[in-house]
């Protein structure tokens, strides 16, 4: 059974609306489901590291600034939908050194021929991240387990 189906993103209807979403939600279990198989090295850690915010900083260069050595994540652990704070991005990705240490988390959210979704009027990613900042996410706020 494919990631989507277990997730309930398989949804059809005559009048589907949100059309774009499931097929999102498709992109995001094929691409996503298939990396969990691949050493973090040789997948989802390049497409990571090489990710970048709208200053151009790519998160490689911004974890080591953070003192998290990219080269030592070897560990990667997803969670396709999970819920934080009432919201459900599409993935958040957990890397570390070891199966015991979870270093640096990051939110994914896929994008389809689709504009960006906004909450509260701040862009969904810049949402759960001022959420997080603002202390208001707490440890029971995410309904999977993660790495300690």
């Amino acid at each position: 059974m494919s990631i989507a189906s277990r997730h309930g993103k398989l949804h059809l209807a005559a009048d589907d609306a949100h059309a774009w979403r499931r097929r999102e939600d498709l992109l995001t279990a094929d691409v996503f489901g298939a990396y969990r198989y691949l050493p973090l090295q040789a997948a989802l850690g390049p497409l990571l590291a090489s990710a970048e915010n709208a200053e151009g900083l790519r998160l490689a260069a911004w974890a080591e600034s953070c003192g998290i050595a990219w080269s030592s994540l070897t560990v990667v652990w997803c969670a396709f939908w999970p819920t934080l704070a009432g919201r459900e991005p599409d993935l958040i990705v957990v890397l570390g050194s070891s199966p015991e240490k979870a270093e640096l988390a990051v939110l994914v959210e896929v994008k389809l021929n689709a504009d960006q979704h906004f909450i509260d009027g701040r862009p969904q990613i810049a949402h759960y991240g001022l959420t997080f900042l603002d202390g208001e996410f707490e440890d029971e706020c995410i309904d999977v387990a993660l790495p300690v």
